[in-house]
């Protein structure tokens, strides 16, 4: 494994980086804010606690969320024989801080500096294979719940009430396992219920919105331009 480059990226709100591949992997830590990456013909939300893996040659594409400007720490590098998935998670934020180091070590070399770099980046490979592990049962159940209660009026305090621990500690669990609040990933359940609706039914706008829990079509579609960059109307072409 041969690292070409580690750098930090804070863009400004618009920022949108063109379709484009490259002849290395890449790999981005979302370490804040939150950005809209295409690439495998999907489009996905990539927040704080998110880590995304661009094999070489993959054509990829990515916005930041102009609203909650992305922040991120990148790796260029060489290795053969190298398969992973496009992303995983950070659920113990262990990344995160390698990521940091590696990136201070770039910043203000000394003697070493290239091996800790390279030591940082094969356990940030490690701990990247063991985010895709199957996510405890905190985490499968809440979700679960979400799925099954998408027309409910959902709250903090019902989930915490589900895992039987207090809202605290059920949000500071939650968010140690996943990089993210559980009422954001409420969000994106419904949006991804309200758009796969949209795929496969003529229902009206109105119809999804209140099938999957938003309030309104109005409030559909603010969560579809914050989420998938792409208003609701985009999926039934």
């Amino acid at each position: 494994m041969r690292i070409l480059g580690v750098g930090r990226v804070q863009p400004h709100p618009r920022w949108h980086i063109g379709r484009q591949r490259h002849q290395f992997h890449e790999l981005i830590v979302v370490v804040g804010g939150s950005m809209i990456v295409e690439a495998h013909g999907r489009r996905v939300t990539a927040g704080a606690g998110d880590v995304l893996f661009y094999a070489a040659g993959m054509r990829h594409e990515e916005w930041s969320d102009p609203t909650d400007p992305v922040e991120t720490f990148f790796f260029a590098f060489t290795a053969g024989g190298l398969k992973l998935p496009f992303k995983g998670g950070d659920p113990n934020g262990r990344i995160r801080e390698l990521a940091r180091w590696a990136h201070e070590e770039r910043e203000r070399p000394s003697p070493g500096s290239a091996d800790i770099q390279n030591a940082a980046l094969r356990i940030i490979l490690v701990e990247f294979r063991q985010s895709l592990i199957e996510k405890p049962d905190l985490v499968r159940s809440t979700r679960r719940y979400m799925k099954d209660h998408l027309r409910e009026d959902i709250s903090l305090g019902d989930l915490a009430s589900l895992a039987r621990i207090s809202k605290f500690h059920f949000l500071r669990r939650y968010k140690a396992l996943t990089g993210r609040t559980p009422m954001h990933d409420l969000r994106v359940v419904r949006a991804e219920a309200a758009r796969d609706m949209i795929r496969h039914t003529e229902l009206p706008l109105k119809a999804v919105a209140q099938a999957v829990g938003f309030a309104n079509e109005y409030h559909l579609s603010r969560v579809f331009k914050n989420h998938f960059n792409v208003p609701p109307g985009y999926f039934r072409k």
